[in-house]
């Protein structure tokens, strides 16, 4: 919130859509998702037109996962496809935001918002393509994606799949630091122990391997 005063007070439409988006994403975090898209349009309303491409395709995938969450799927695909077109463009500004974006993570976005929407075996095809040529520098992100993959293979009944990627995931996330994919991680795993897996050894070694027993 200071960066989008001192955004505005500069006059620099990159920077204030830049603290816009952010303040968005902190409350996609919250669960707060109406506020979370009003922040997002706002943020993409502030530069669109304007050249910034990679902004703005930024700013439209964050846009696209919140309202897939919000269980608007229409909008969020839209969102997608817009994405996709700004990527087609190269950014007739400067732009200083530090936005990393590509079409790798437009693929794996994808691949997010289409285990949100219970588009399981597509969410894992994705998700797959944009691992090929995921940095892996970004630990934190594949981490992410894996624990997405998880999911769906749980969702898909595919017990083997699910506790691999729990675990490549968990890994990640510990080497990354990533609390909340931890977190994310030993949630799907109590999610085993409900189901009809719940006795069975993989599971219990996961347990083990989450230090949850």
């Amino acid at each position: 919130r200071k960066a989008l005063l001192i955004a505005k007070e500069l006059y620099d439409p990159e920077l204030i859509s830049a603290a816009l988006v952010r303040e968005g994403i902190t409350f996609k975090q919250q669960d707060f998702l109406p506020e979370a898209i009003a922040y997002f349009k706002q943020a993409l309303e502030t530069v669109k037109h304007l050249g910034y491409s990679k902004l703005e395709g930024y700013i439209l995938l964050a846009l696209s996962e919140a309202q897939a969450l919000a269980r608007q799927p229409r909008e969020s695909w839209r969102s997608i496809y817009l994405a996709e077109k700004s990527f087609e463009h190269e950014s007739s500004l400067p732009e200083t935001s530090l936005i990393r974006t590509s079409k790798t993570s437009l693929t794996a976005q994808k691949g997010v918002n289409s285990v949100i929407l219970q588009n399981f075996e597509q969410a894992i095809e994705y998700i797959d393509t944009s691992l090929i040529h995921y940095d892996p520098a970004f630990i934190r992100g594949r981490a992410r994606l894996y624990i997405q993959k998880a999911e769906a293979y749980f969702k898909l009944g595919q017990l083997d799949a699910c506790v691999q990627n729990v675990r490549d995931s968990y890994r990640m996330a510990q080497s990354a630091g990533s609390n909340q994919i931890m977190d994310k991680a030993k949630r799907l795993y109590h999610h085993l122990i409900q189901s009809q897996w719940g006795k069975e050894r993989k599971v219990a070694e996961l347990g083990n391997f989450l230090g949850e027993k």
